[in-house]
């Protein structure tokens, strides 16, 4: 009588299409949460860089000739300007927009806004009135991070130029931002200036 059941090779040649099934199951799955976390990463990135590109185009769009007085209170007042004179980027102007319904509040619709590049990062500061001093709130905020460095351009009656000093005054008809990130990205924006003036 013969005995039922399976002989050794059977079972060394089961074992061995089991641990190959097994090895690339698991290959599979370590590609599918590396895939998983880069999918998420870039979601991220693509989020955080449209919500400062709206943030950016409402302030730009916003953008008034008004001339505000220097934090310090001393100087003269200045309009749309750039900041030739930092190290790093630096553009500063008024905006309007900021809703005050049946003047509810003892404040103007105008406030100032600064962007800066600190630390690797372009940072928004907001003040409450459009002529601050040292005493008016401000709310600072990192818009973009990873930013190595900044180059910014003005376009005012079809010619470009790399500054925007305050004596000028006025301010130019648009606005283009190059940023250099430290993962080796480059990334170009460009604005209307003053386009809901």
């Amino acid at each position: 009588m013969k005995e039922q059941g399976f002989s050794l090779v059977e079972v060394l040649i089961a074992l061995a299409i089991s641990a190959v099934i097994a090895v690339g199951s698991t290959m599979v799955l370590r590609q599918t949460v590396a895939a998983s976390d880069t999918v998420r990463r870039v979601s991220t990135d693509s989020q955080s860089l449209l919500t400062a590109h709206r943030r950016l185009f409402d302030d730009f769009g916003a953008a008034t000739l008004y001339q505000s007085q220097p934090v310090s209170g001393y100087g003269p007042a200045e309009g749309f300007s750039s900041g030739e004179r930092y190290d790093q980027f630096r553009v500063a102007f008024v905006r309007d927009g900021w809703s005050n319904p049946a003047q509810l509040e003892a404040r103007s619709d105008l406030m100032r806004i600064e962007y800066a590049l600190e630390d690797g990062a372009l940072v928004r500061r907001v003040w409450v009135r459009p002529d601050p001093v040292e005493r008016t709130p401000v709310a600072s905020n990192v818009v973009i991070e990873g930013v190595e460095q900044v180059e910014a351009g003005y376009l005012f009656d079809g010619v470009w130029s790399e500054a925007w000093p305050a004596e000028r005054g006025g301010m130019p008809d648009a606005i283009r931002l190059d940023f250099a990130m430290k993962d080796g990205r480059t990334l170009e924006l460009g604005y209307i200036v003053g386009a809901g003036s």
